[in-house]
């Protein structure tokens, strides 16, 4: 069995024919194309032999086949549903990163760190603004 290059993007399951985003509270029902697809991407299938199955299941031209899925991966990448292993993994990152920043006391820190950073550049600026008249 070929290593998996795509899976499923941070906080997405497949749930039988629909794919679920629960980091953003969405749901795609998969028509019997999509779900082939995809099933295949996440076993590891190469395209050519993707688009061989689809061309054969549906009936379409091995070129429309090969435009289809590439349709249909440019559009799951975009809403962060599939990715490449590599992408998956840098996206579940920022995932659990921005979680991490809606608890309340990163928010808290957050906005003490920010009120210092006002003050600081304030002070600098009265110094610095003191000098150029004085």
């Amino acid at each position: 069995m070929a290593n998996p290059r795509w899976q499923l993007g941070a906080g997405v399951r497949l749930e039988g024919d629909k794919l679920v985003d629960t980091r953003l509270d969405r749901t795609f029902s998969l028509n019997q194309a999509s779900l082939l697809i995809i099933a295949a991407l996440l076993r590891g299938d190469g395209l050519e032999e993707i688009a061989a199955q689809y061309a054969r299941s549906f009936g379409v031209d091995p070129a429309r086949a090969q435009a289809d899925i590439r349709e249909l991966l440019t559009q799951l990448e975009r809403q962060q549903l599939l990715a490449t292993r590599r992408r998956g993994a840098a996206l579940a990152r920022r995932a659990a990163v921005e979680q991490a920043l809606r608890h309340p006391a990163a928010q808290a820190v957050t906005r003490w760190l920010q009120a210092g950073l006002t003050w600081y550049f304030r002070l600098i600026h009265n110094v610095l603004g003191r000098e150029s008249v004085g």
